[in-house]
């Protein structure tokens, strides 16, 4: 499934950052499970990234309802051919800016899924510095 840009904008854009690259990415298969018990309406579109345990293990979804797979809601993309940091708050804006750009809306929702470690100092060689020595998250 590609990402394709509406022609008509939806009222909501529901954004999903999972940063499950640890001891979570099982429990976010399930929840994106979970959210496909709704999933994406005309009005509603539910997008998510979610990296993965594993190199080049990050994908992005439309959220569909239940009638698909996820492997079907899966959307090709050149990220799974590489590894990304969530907890770098430019692969956070690398996101934001292709949900705006292929599901527009009215209004935009983002949810920030992971361990919430982001908020503690950046501590180590492997986290970003930008943003003031923060991370988005910290696996």
């Amino acid at each position: 499934m590609r990402a394709q840009k509406s022609e008509q904008p939806s009222k909501w854009t529901i954004m999903l950052y999972f940063a499950a690259d640890n001891d979570l990415d099982e429990a976010a298969f399930k929840v994106l499970r979970q959210i496909k018990k709704m999933g994406s309406n005309p009005d509603v579109n539910v997008v998510a990234q979610l990296d993965t345990r594993g190199i080049g293990h990050t994908y992005r979804f439309r959220l569909r309802d239940e009638r698909f797979t996820l492997e079907e809601d899966r959307l090709s993309h050149d990220r799974e051919q590489r590894e990304i940091n969530t907890g770098d708050p430019m692969e956070l804006a690398n996101f934001l800016e292709w949900a705006k750009a292929n599901f527009d809306a009215d209004h935009f929702m983002l949810i920030l899924w992971g361990h919430g470690r982001g908020w503690e100092l950046a501590d180590d060689d492997h986290a970003p510095t930008r943003a003031g020595g923060r991370t988005v998250s910290k696996d």
